[in-house]
């Protein structure tokens, strides 16, 4: 399932290239489908290299079975491409190709994984989980009780 929703995310990552192709001048929309696609290898690069041992706690970087060992790590890589991108399309005329790919590599190798990591340890600690799916209820009284939120987040009492 984690590989669609990456597929999906890539795809996502494709339109925002070709939005800010369309978005500048028509002489620089091949330079910002260069500066997309360095921006998608710098930032997988940048995440295989530093991110991934930072959120996964792996303990060691350059990890070479980091993308294929994890489910997930397809798909959050996707996630940090999409992140990315969306620094690439706001200062696409605006910036120099050098400090676009520093940002890049920060938003894969620390921000990202940073906040990829409170959001895995410090949430739950703090009693949240992840969302619950619910069973429908095969209540034969009223149609409305059968359909229930998936989006409920289970929250267990403090003691």
């Amino acid at each position: 399932m984690f590989i669609l929703y990456g597929i999906g995310a890539l795809l996502l990552r494709l339109g925002m290239a070709i939005h800010a192709a369309g978005m500048v001048r028509s002489k620089n929309s091949s330079s910002i489908l260069i500066r997309s696609i360095a921006d998608i290898c710098l930032t997988t690069l940048a995440f295989w290299a530093l991110g991934g041992a930072i959120l996964f706690s792996i303990g060691r970087i350059l990890d070479p079975h980091l993308l294929f060992s994890l489910s997930s790590a397809f798909f959050v890589i996707c996630v940090t491409l999409v992140a990315s991108g969306i620094v690439t399309g706001v200062a696409s005329e605006r910036s120099r190709f050098l400090p676009m790919c520093a940002v890049s590599i920060l938003i894969g190798a620390v921000i990202v994984p940073l906040v990829g990591r409170w959001q895995l340890g410090w949430l739950n600690r703090l009693g949240y989980r992840r969302p619950v799916r619910r069973r429908r209820c095969r209540s034969h009284r009223s149609p409305q009780r059968q359909v229930q939120p998936r989006w409920l987040i289970q929250r267990h009492p403090r003691p």
